[in-house]
């Protein structure tokens, strides 16, 4: 139990509600990516859907272009909106979780650059 006892700051800073609230964050933007790469095939085919393509006789009234692309665009700007409210929402908690770790433990916690030494730190 002892070998643990360092270790007790990290496993703390990994059940706090920062850590959370940065995973759910990550959870959204991954769900709002999904629903734009959705949206932009539908998007696309519906402004590029030609009602020529099928023989119609008479009056025919087609609008399953003008459907896909009002669907392709709903979902393209929800998903747009959705990535940037969760990209800043998870930017500011990884911020947040970062100042607690570097005030726990003292030291970042990140790679970053040696300028005395030239190396690359872990």
């Amino acid at each position: 139990m002892r070998y643990f006892v360092g270790l007790m700051p990290i496993f703390a800073m990994l059940a706090s509600p920062q850590s959370a609230r940065a995973g759910k964050a990550r959870g959204w933007l991954i769900a709002t990516a999904v629903v734009t790469a959705i949206g932009v095939p539908l998007l696309a085919a519906g402004l590029t859907y030609d009602r020529r393509q099928a023989p119609s006789e008479g009056f025919d009234l087609d609008l399953s272009g003008v459907g896909m692309a009002f669907a392709g665009g709903i979902l393209v700007a929800g998903g747009v909106v959705g990535m940037v409210a969760s990209g800043a929402v998870l930017g500011q908690s990884k911020g947040t979780l970062r100042g607690s770790q570097t005030s726990q433990i003292g030291t970042r916690r990140r790679a970053h650059w040696d300028l005395a030494q030239s190396r690359l730190v872990f």
